[in-house]
């Protein structure tokens, strides 16, 4: 059994609807990234759209999914596959421009990092509904990337990904503060 649902094989699941859907996402991403760097814009424009799209369709169907049948719909793995999507999707972004690029490497990684203390003060998957919104934004802006290259968008980017990765710390904070030392 799990926190998630009655059921006790949900966190085995690993062929589910969703996580399918993610899986061709993170192939559109790597693709995304792939296209940036050989300057196949418009291709890499193409797959990104194609790979954030596949964002919302996983969270989606999983959500319908587990309503209809508890502990189908969700996975321990699609909870991993989803952040991964994310972050090869912004990968494939800052090679437009890799030296600002690099920077939001850092930037994420942190947040992963914070991300993974958050769980594990939490005891269980978090994630902060600012990491949400900087999702939503970062994959509102990145489009504009594409079309105009411009590096100030590239430093709001950056900014973004840092804000992500203190509401994790935050979020971490808040969980160590409430369990017994």
């Amino acid at each position: 059994m799990n926190q998630f649902s009655n059921t006790p094989s949900q966190n085995t699941r690993i062929l589910t609807i969703p996580n399918i859907i993610t899986c061709i996402g993170i192939l559109f991403a790597i693709g995304t990234g792939y296209c940036v760097f050989t300057k196949q814009y418009t291709l890499g424009f193409t797959f990104f759209i194609i790979s954030a799209i596949s964002d919302f369709f996983d969270g989606f169907t999983a959500r319908y999914i587990e309503k209809r049948k508890p502990g189908y719909g969700t996975s321990r793995v699609g909870e991993i596959l989803d952040p991964i999507r994310d972050k090869f999707l912004i990968l494939g972004v800052v090679f437009i421009n890799l030296k600002i690029g690099a920077l939001i490497i850092i930037a994420e990684l942190f947040s992963i990092l914070a991300s993974y203390f958050a769980r594990e003060a939490a005891g269980h998957h978090v994630v902060t509904k600012t990491s949400k919104v900087v999702t939503i934004i970062q994959f509102i802006l990145a489009p504009f990337f594409f079309l105009s290259q411009n590096d100030n968008l590239f430093f709001l980017f950056l900014i973004l990904s840092c804000v992500r990765g203190i509401s994790y710390l935050l979020e971490f904070e808040k969980h160590k503060r409430k369990s017994p030392q």
